[in-house]
């Protein structure tokens, strides 16, 4: 008999978030309590331990009660001043008396006065297995302004002043490792977070429950770790900002933000060994260092926002106009901070919630009659019986919110242009636009494209295609040719980096049909603008009017001078660059022109890597890096060549020879590449080319680890292999071969396709006819001729270098059960929107009947809820 499909009323997805406000009413512990009921009917939106009691990390962010803290404080002894901050701080058990230490030294450094130290009342016993063992000491400590510090007459205190002093202060803390984790430190918003389920918040938090803990808000999050391990400080929210979501772009983030750290320090005042950015943290904290960064600089918290998450402007002629020139203003200095991503954020004294440009994550709000706002990524997460609904509606891809607390006002979606302050510019940015123009085609192309590394049947089988169709070559899933560090043929080092493709509950984007969201507009400084990183002769020309002055860097050396002479380039166009960057150009150019019989260039990957470093190290992270360089000829190399930090590449010779092809081959190759490009940022769900550039999203393998450190610091690999000396080398043989006989060898390396003086491959036309000679009549020769050739098998692939030895097989008594390991399978990490509900359901019930557990029917929920399916039902009650 077949089964019945199994009904389901709820489909899941990724982390619980939201807020309630009262919009111009007093604060009040309802809204609080609220809160909390919300924050329990988004419980089977977060993870949970095998443990069952150990949550991913809930939390909430609200006003300070100063009424509230200046009881508790007295029960402690402490008298707190008219004015004071409250620090929220997790220890390790035995350090709180360095803790204090080193408050106290640090309060006294940032001219302010330490007022006290007080536990927080908290019930562990509530806790799971996995939360109690690594259960820090929770404290809050008590700071008030010095006189004269801040301006301190009552009629006009500036609360933003003691805001950046305790900003200071808590980054002076976070620089020593004794001083603990700061959950907050402010004199507007306290959070109240932990390694704990929705339900136990409230038991473990008893201050929550205290009619005088009253607030005009509360942000609430639950988690669902996808990205990093669940801890104390990891939960939710953080000091500004709760997040549903991930953040794709966040490897160009985090080198963006701290090539602009030093620049920052100096904004905000702050000693030049501060850390802005918190080390090892998620990509949620990561956002909130910079949102609180660009707050505490001067911008509001809106316009803030607005920066680091900037609605899909570029294309959209609808978009307000006020709002676009905020946003052009805006981002030659800002790079987006691509989700998907559903964000709440607040300053203490306006709260808001925003969509990144996708809008993958739902976030939806009512206001009811009496200024009740409630936005949350679902409906139904509070009572709303007793109310009159004035507005119910959603947020849309890059649409934000914001409630001003105090004045009541409401600034919806279509009204974020009113948030903004737009500087006026007089000076008007030149769009420089292709011209597919391409410089002559040397004498003999061939040596110089020898020299560069091109082979004959790459320029056939990946060149061609994108000159002649205008698009990349299609391939088959199969490559035996063996990795380039195993490759007995010397490889360019585009060959051992690879892109990476977004994993877990980031799926990537389609390039076509979401090309709306999508842009490949670069900015060079202030002034010039590019429609994608991909320049010709003709643009060359008008960017060097644009941008004037460029310094060039000569990339090449003297091939004589060997790998000793490669190095010392190396060394040399850092220095040059930083140099350079001194004498305040309008860019910086690095180019590979000068290569000939007697000079050799350097891996241009190398170069704009080496280039690049200088330039962050000498505080120039905004002048454009312009690459002009031979080598570059597919959609791969380029990307890479921007990943690195170029902001735009002039591929002169693969222009050149599409000129040659073809009239229109230039404009061809161009599309090719750019449709390319697209693709290249799809598949890590990022939709712009400036949150690319500087990513280091690749790679790589086989690489020694010198090498990776020196020059991709931030890439992932894979593997150790060849240093700088043998890559160097490699390129050294590449001139060779261009320019070291009569005539260049340009030929067939047998990269896609078996050539017998080619490059190996596990599978030869020799050993598929023995193959199946052997398979045909399998006689003792055969067999004996087949076994020969495989063993003579060179290493092709990784595999080949692993080495099988025999051990003591393990006692059935230690291995174990099947009922036990059954148990611990999950599908919690597959987001909905990662993959399709119907999939979601499929494996729901799978699990279920398996003894394992879905993501759907946990944290304590009535399985019914989601399942209409007895024996679904059965075993989920069963786990």
């Amino acid at each position: 008999m077949a089964e019945s499909r199994p009904t389901f009323s709820n489909d899941h997805d990724a982390c619980g978030v939201g807020f309630i406000a009262q919009l111009g009413g007093p604060a009040s512990h309802a809204v609080v309590e609220r809160g909390l009921g919300a924050l329990k009917r988004l419980a089977h939106r977060g993870g949970v331990d095998a443990d069952g009691r150990s949550g991913d990390g809930a939390g909430l962010l609200t006003a300070i009660p100063k009424t509230f803290f200046r009881k508790a404080a007295r029960v402690d002894g402490i008298k707190l001043a008219e004015e004071f901050g409250v620090g929220m701080v997790f220890l390790q058990p035995g350090q709180e008396t360095q803790a204090v230490r080193t408050l106290r030294a640090a309060v006294s450094k940032c001219n302010l006065s330490f007022l006290g130290w007080r536990t927080v009342p908290t019930d562990p016993s509530i806790l799971g297995p996995r939360s109690s063992e690594s259960l820090p000491l929770v404290r809050q400590c008590f700071v008030a302004p010095v006189k004269g510090s801040v301006n301190f007459e009552t009629s006009s205190f500036d609360s933003s002043d003691f805001e950046l002093q305790l900003f200071r202060l808590r980054h002076e803390l976070e620089a020593n490792p004794d001083a603990g984790y700061y959950c907050s430190l402010s004199a507007r918003t306290i959070v109240y977070k932990g390694l704990l389920t929705p339900e136990q918040l409230a038991p473990f938090y008893s201050d929550l429950s205290d009619p005088e803990f009253v607030s005009p808000f509360v942000i609430f999050h639950q988690r669902y770790s996808t990205n990093t391990q669940p801890s104390w400080s990891l939960a939710q929210p953080f000091r500004f900002v709760a997040h549903n979501g991930e953040i794709n772009t966040i490897s160009s983030n985090r080198r963006w933000f701290q090539a602009r750290a030093a620049t920052l320090r100096r904004g905000l005042g702050m000693s030049a060994d501060a850390r802005l950015l918190q080390p090892g943290m998620s990509d949620s904290a990561s956002f909130d260092n910079a949102l609180e960064a660009l707050v505490r600089r001067g911008s509001s918290v809106a316009e803030s926002a607005l920066r680091l998450v900037p609605p899909a402007w570029e294309h959209d002629e609808h978009a307000d106009p006020e709002l676009r020139q905020f946003l052009a203003h805006s981002a030659p200095e800002q790079e987006p901070w691509d989700g998907p991503a559903a964000l709440i954020f607040t300053d203490g004294q306006v709260v808001g919630a925003k969509l990144d440009r996708n809008g993958l994550r739902p976030l939806r709000y009512t206001l009811t009659s009496d200024g009740l706002l409630i936005v949350g990524s679902e409906v139904g997460i509070t009572d709303l019986s007793d109310k009159r609904i004035v507005e119910r509606q959603r947020l849309g891809p890059g649409e934000m919110l914001i409630a001003d607390l105090a004045s009541g006002t409401f600034f919806r979606p279509n009204e974020a242009a009113r948030l903004v302050d737009v500087e006026k510019s007089s000076d008007a940015r030149t769009i420089i636009q292709a011209e597919d123009a391409a410089a002559p085609v040397p004498a003999d192309a061939n040596r110089f494209m020898a020299a560069f590394g091109w082979t004959e049947d790459q320029f056939r089988m990946l060149y061609q295609p994108l000159v002649e169709q205008g698009q990349e070559p299609l391939w088959s899933m199969g490559d035996d040719a063996p990795p380039a560090f195993l490759s007995s043929l010397p490889r360019p080092l585009w060959d051992y980096c690879k892109q990476r493709f977004a994993q877990v509950t980031n799926p990537p984007i389609d390039p076509l049909r979401e090309s709306h969201v999508m842009s490949l507009d670069i900015y060079l400084g202030k002034n010039a603008e590019l429609n994608s990183p991909l320049l010709d002769a003709g643009q060359m020309k008008t960017v060097a009017d644009a941008v004037s002055p460029i310094h060039c860097i000569d990339i090449t050396f003297e091939a004589e001078g060997g790998v000793q002479g490669g190095n010392q380039l190396l060394e040399k166009i850092s220095q040059e660059a930083i140099a350079a960057v001194a004498g305040f150009p309008g860019a910086i150019s690095i180019s590979d022109r000068g290569l000939s019989d007697k000079r050799a260039a350097l891996p241009a990957l190398l170069a704009v890597s080496t280039v690049w470093r200088a330039m962050v190290e000498a505080g120039a992270w905004n002048v454009p890096l312009i690459v002009e360089t031979g080598q570059a000829f597919d959609t791969h190399h380029i990307a890479l060549l921007v990943a690195a930090g170029a902001s735009a590449v002039h591929p002169y010779l693969a222009m050149s020879l599409a000129a040659v092809a073809d009239l229109n081959g230039p404009a061809r190759y161009r599309a090719g590449v750019e449709k390319g490009l697209r693709k290249v940022l799809a598949r890590m769900g990022i939709s712009t080319i400036g949150s690319y550039r500087n990513s280091q999203i690749f790679e790589t393998i086989g690489l020694d680890a010198a090498v990776c450190e020196r020059f991709f610091e931030d890439a992932g690999q894979t593997l150790g292999g060849k240093g700088l000396d043998d890559l160097l080398s490699d390129c050294l043989s590449c001139h060779a071969a261009g320019f070291g006989s009569s005539t260049a060898e340009f030929r067939d390396a047998g990269l896609y396709r078996f050539r017998r003086t080619g490059e190996q491959h596990a599978s030869s036309p020799e050993l598929v006819r023995r193959m199946h000679r052997y398979i045909k009549s399998p006689t003792p020769e055969n067999h004996a001729a087949l076994s020969v050739l495989s063993g003579e098998r060179k290493n092709v692939a990784v595999r080949d270098l692993l080495e099988l030895r025999p051990a003591q097989p393990l006692s059935l008594d230690e291995v174990e059960s099947e009922v036990s390991l059954l148990s611990r399978f999950s599908t919690q990490a597959m987001s909905l929107g990662a993959i399709s509900p119907e999939a979601h359901q499929t494996l729901a019930i799978a699990m279920n009947r398996l003894g394992g557990r879905s993501n759907t029917g946990e944290g304590g929920e009535d399985p019914n809820l989601y399942y209409d399916h007895p024996e679904a039902n059965n075993r989920v009650k069963q786990v």
